[in-house]
């Protein structure tokens, strides 16, 4: 696969960079579009929270006509996978913009991961067309606890968006993601899990993704108590979607935790 990456990083001065003639019968497989840090958000877990004013000042890279002379150059692959991320990528200035670009070009592989904060058009005319997913991840199913997770105060704003983006799901009813991640000593037990199910029944969501605080889990890999925990966490969490018709994933931390305590995971039942 050949991927295209275009994002906050400067190429000047790497010691991998080369310029040559592309070769155009060559296709791009995958493109990642992470061109801005700022965000609406500023969740307590992200990179960029212990630093949110500078991060919100770093410039955005313009990159419609990048990507816009490689459509019309006929370089990217038609099945080709594109991410958009960020920072969050709704309030980028050129957002709306790429997004019709790649959905006139019928390019039908676009995952988006937003915060859910601002609503996009361009975000439901794709998901009316089957031609992206998007991963939104409230972390709570009530308002004090979104407002000390997320340090902004958009619970209802960004529900409502996810119930009017589940709406605007065609045929794939599995387009709109809705992601709970575990923070420790913050949302960690049934209760608030419930909250979450909850909300999501109510926006009409069929799509469930659950994970584990990255960085926790880096310091705590011998923790097996609380590790035990979080896979009871997990496991009542799949029960639930299993009863009510939802798909889920596990996100990196929990796939990893899945599979570093197999026998622990597999041997949790409710």
């Amino acid at each position: 696969p050949k991927f295209f990456f275009l994002n906050y990083y400067r190429c000047e001065g790497c010691y991998n960079l080369e310029k040559k003639i592309w070769d155009t019968r060559v296709k791009i497989t995958h493109i990642d579009i992470s061109s801005n840090m700022k965000c609406n958000s500023d969740c307590i877990y992200c990179f960029s929270h212990t630093n949110k004013k500078y991060f919100n000042q770093v410039k955005d890279i313009p990159v419609y006509e990048i990507i816009h002379k490689m459509v019309n150059k006929k370089i990217i692959d038609k099945n080709c996978e594109i991410q958009i991320g960020g920072g969050e990528p709704v309030i980028l200035e050129e957002f709306e913009q790429i997004m019709f670009l790649l959905l006139d070009n019928n390019f039908d592989n676009i995952n988006i991961y937003s915060s859910g904060i601002k609503y996009s058009y361009a975000i439901e005319k794709a998901l009316k067309k089957d031609a992206c997913k998007i991963y939104i991840s409230p972390d709570s199913g009530e308002s004090e606890l979104y407002k000390r997770i997320k340090n902004t105060d958009k619970f209802n704003e960004v529900w409502n968006n996810i119930k009017r983006y589940c709406e605007a799901q065609n045929r794939n009813k599995e387009a709109v993601w809705i992601k709970y991640i575990i923070i420790p000593d913050i949302n960690d037990d049934i209760s608030n899990i419930n909250k979450f199910l909850q909300k999501v029944i109510e926006s009409e969501g069929h799509a469930i993704a659950i994970d584990i605080e990255r960085e926790w889990y880096k310091r705590n890999k011998n923790n097996k108590n609380k590790i035990e925990e979080y896979i009871h966490l997990i496991k009542y969490t799949e029960k639930f979607c299993k009863a009510n018709n939802i798909k889920y994933i596990h996100f990196p931390t929990a796939l990893h935790i899945t599979k570093d305590f197999k026998t622990l995971y597999d041997d949790i039942n409710f």
